[in-house]
């Protein structure tokens, strides 16, 4: 299952893409900024450590392009490694760089895509970034809160 989670950068697609900024009208609810790219994978690198098959200590390391109206705009790179082979949830750390910042997603995540990652954090125009990034297996969608 471990190999469905690699899969997500190894798919690729150059639909367009939507940049959008929502908002909402509530008084309660805070403004949120979504950034939605198409993800193409251009790279990865994958290790199956001892035992053979899905085990504690896999591991890939992998680069992807991130794409607006079929344009490259940015690029994800990212590590995932397993923690706890029962339970196939690998622990993955991904940086998001872009022209105007980059921003960082660390956590567990599902072994099937789409999943939902926290922000930690980001820099340049996204410096204090929180949020959430909806990976799916060809798409990201980052929702940031003010």
């Amino acid at each position: 299952m471990f190999r469905t989670v690699v899969a997500l950068t190894a798919l690729t697609s150059t639909a367009a893409v939507t940049l959008a900024i929502a908002t909402s009208g509530g008084a309660q609810t805070p403004e949120e900024t979504v950034l939605s790219y198409n993800v193409r994978d251009i790279g990865g690198t994958f290790v199956d450590s001892r035992p053979k098959g899905d085990s504690r200590g896999d591991f890939v390391a992998f680069e992807a392009h991130l794409l607006t109206g079929g344009r490259i705009v940015g690029k994800e790179r990212g590590t995932c490694i397993v923690a706890n082979a029962d339970k196939h949830l690998p622990l993955c750390t991904m940086g998001w760089l872009l022209s105007d910042g980059t921003l960082t997603t660390v956590g567990p995540t599902a072994a099937d895509p789409p999943f939902t990652m926290p922000i930690a954090g980001g820099t340049g125009r996204f410096a204090g970034a929180r949020g959430t990034a909806l990976v799916g297996t060809k798409s990201v969608t980052f929702r940031l809160l003010p």
